[in-house]
């Protein structure tokens, strides 16, 4: 895959709309998540001469037992979806956003989320993928080969975090054993 490729939205979805609709079918038939759709929410902490605004983000994906069962333990995640053929650095400066918002579902729970991936990007590779694995940032990708068939595949830079196959119903967690550190190294 070409620079050019990794940090821009792949696909052929002219909408967001569009592309939120395709992959909320394929989250739906996963049957891993409970989505909440435009969850809105506030920044946490504001930097300097930055305004508080409405925060609002495509889909919550709140972990039902089977992906728990499995092996997941970080809660719920965020995801942002994009209509294709956008750069990534839009998508990548909302997502550090969100990691600094907390949410309120309509029953008025608030938390925040540890994750928050960017659908449809495909993994990233090099120093993008050190500062995304470090800041718990994703990428969703939805794979469907001839070996392994059809997949979802939720990337921190190169670190696989969740791969679910739809033809085995199989579940994939990955080492989440970044992203921790802060302060000098």
């Amino acid at each position: 895959m070409s620079d050019y490729e990794e940090k821009y939205s792949y696909g052929d979805w002219s909408t967001e709309q569009e592309s939120v609709a395709f992959i909320k079918d394929l989250l739906i038939r996963s049957q891993l998540f409970t989505i909440y759709n435009e969850v809105k929410g506030r920044l946490l902490f504001l930097k300097p001469y930055q305004e508080q605004t409405g925060m609002r983000i495509d889909m919550v994906l709140s972990p039902k037992p089977k992906l728990c069962n499995a092996g997941w333990d970080r809660g719920a995640i965020g995801l942002e979806c994009k209509k294709s053929g956008l750069k990534l650095n839009h998508p990548f400066a909302q997502a550090e956003d969100y990691s600094n918002t907390v949410w309120k579902l309509p029953m008025g729970f608030l938390f925040m989320c540890e994750y928050s991936f960017l659908w449809p990007f495909h993994k990233m590779g090099g120093f993008q993928a050190s500062q995304m694995a470090q800041k718990k940032i994703g990428t969703l990708e939805y794979e469907d080969d001839q070996w392994g068939g059809p997949a979802l595949k939720f990337y921190c830079g190169e670190c696989k975090v969740i791969k679910y196959k739809f033809r085995n119903d199989s579940i994939e967690i990955g080492n989440l054993n970044f992203g921790n550190q802060t302060g000098s190294r």
